[in-house]
């Protein structure tokens, strides 16, 4: 397979056939302009007919990225949990959509992925966030390069910045008890003693139903857990293992 390289007002171009149809016979063309010399068209033009004889050219796909990572997103939200679909949703509709979503698939790059990340942290979003967005381009942008429709995962090598861990103050055991003696008034004692004593989430706090506790043998079993938005209890946890038993002092069985 031969192309041809000629000139094109002050830049070069390049033309070559990139398939034929075997029943019709009609020629699917490429055209690439804007090359500033001849030889930056031929060296491009090798590179393509060297993808086309080893049969390693992907046809780049024009569709918007908008629509191809609602696609992407309605298979992957199958794969995760209830939760993290829903902070998933949230990064893509307030933070990707907006920057990137008119982008074709295939007109997307590193530069231009490193320019929303950039972005993102000027806007003061934590590293942490930042790093769930990368990984949602990351992971949708691979599963383009695996399906076929573009060439190479551009956001692979977009440099992130570099997470710190906050230093966590943790209370020692009197700050713990003092707490506690000042808390035996509220309505909530209970959920902050099972917090302290236990080490429950927020959220399995205040999923847990009575039928979850057994007095008798001083265990809690953490099979359910609300939602941060406080509209859905979750069933189950990401794995059997994560549904566990927690043994109770015998002071929180005594209330």
């Amino acid at each position: 397979m031969k192309g041809s390289v000629r000139k094109d007002s002050n830049n070069w171009l390049y033309e070559v056939t990139i398939r034929v149809d075997p029943v019709t016979g009609k020629r699917t063309r490429k055209k690439k302009r804007g090359f500033k010399t001849k030889r930056e068209a031929e060296k491009a033009l090798a590179a393509l007919l060297h993808e086309l004889a080893n049969e390693t050219y992907v046809e780049p796909s024009n569709m918007p990225f908008e629509e191809y990572l609602a696609d992407w997103f309605q298979t992957k939200r199958k794969q995760i949990g209830t939760q993290t679909a829903k902070s998933y949703e949230s990064y893509i509709c307030y933070h990707i959509v907006p920057s990137l979503g008119k982008y074709p698939l295939s007109k997307l790059t590193t530069i231009t992925v490193q320019k929303f990340i950039n972005a993102l942290i000027d806007k003061g979003l934590s590293n942490a966030t930042v790093k769930k967005i990368y990984n949602i381009l990351n992971n949708s942008i691979q599963k383009a390069v695996n399906l076929e429709l573009i060439p190479k995962n551009v956001v692979s090598n977009v440099e992130l910045p570099k997470i710190t861990k906050n230093k966590i103050e943790v209370w020692d055991t009197k700050e713990v008890k003092l707490f506690l003696r000042f808390a035996k008034e509220s309505r909530y004692y209970i959920a902050f003693h099972l917090a302290v004593t236990t080490g429950m989430r927020q959220g399995e706090l205040l999923g847990l139903r009575w039928k979850d506790v057994d007095l008798d043998r001083g265990t809690i079993h953490v099979r359910q857990t609300l939602s941060h938005d406080g509209k859905d209890f979750i069933d189950g946890a990401k794995t059997a293992s994560g549904i566990r038993s927690i043994t109770l002092l015998t002071e929180t069985v005594a209330f």
